[in-house]
């Protein structure tokens, strides 16, 4: 299916990069707290294989951090380039809109990577190249200053990704009804205490 990628989103700056995340300034992987991961039904045994704990298709944190437990102490994740690492986690910090265009989470702005460096099709063009088949041009022409570029995505991989954030909302909800990330945290520790 066809779908747009913003150009106005994917030039904002970014410096996601190892050199800043594994610096003693840097960010050491603060994106993945906090964070809630939606796991995909077929992704579910591999994730936990390596160790996650997932509930209603959702990854777990270490409830003693809070962090996903796939984080190292040096802010890198485990998963990364492994094959299992959650389609939400790749997908970071990108978002498909309610009109079907691919935009960054407004909550990426508040990072302590954002604003700087380089545009985020840069940034994370690795990742922008498992969504899309034609990342190559959708790149070129995000390069030549394109406000938009329509391109071809998948089908099932635009539902998948529209369960992920369709599936987030949800938890992100029942989060806030605790009143806080910690209260969140405090009472899944409770009802997990088995895992």
């Amino acid at each position: 299916m066809f779908v747009k990628v913003s150009g106005k989103w994917l030039s904002r700056l970014c410096c996601c990069q190892l050199d800043y995340i594994l610096s003693p300034t840097g960010c050491r992987g603060r994106c993945c707290l906090g964070k809630v991961v939606a796991v995909l039904p077929r992704e579910r045994a591999a994730v936990q294989e390596a160790g996650g704990h997932i509930v209603d298709n959702v990854l777990l944190p270490n409830f003693e951090t809070g962090r996903c437990p796939f984080l190292q102490p040096a802010g890198l994740c485990k998963l990364h380039n492994t094959g299992i690492k959650p389609l939400h986690c790749t997908l970071h910090p990108f978002k498909f809109n309610s009109r079907g265009t691919l935009v960054a989470q407004k909550s990426w702005f508040y990072m302590s990577c954002a604003n700087r460096g380089m545009p985020l099709y840069e940034a994370f063009s690795n990742s922008l190249a498992q969504i899309f088949p034609d990342w190559g041009n959708v790149k070129r022409e995000l390069v030549s200053g394109a406000l938009f570029v329509r391109t071809w995505v998948d089908p099932s991989l635009y539902t998948d990704l529209q369960y992920i954030g369709q599936h987030t909302l949800t938890e992100q909800r029942k989060r806030d009804a605790h009143g806080s990330w910690a209260n969140w945290l405090a009472e899944a520790k409770k009802e997990h205490s088995c895992v």
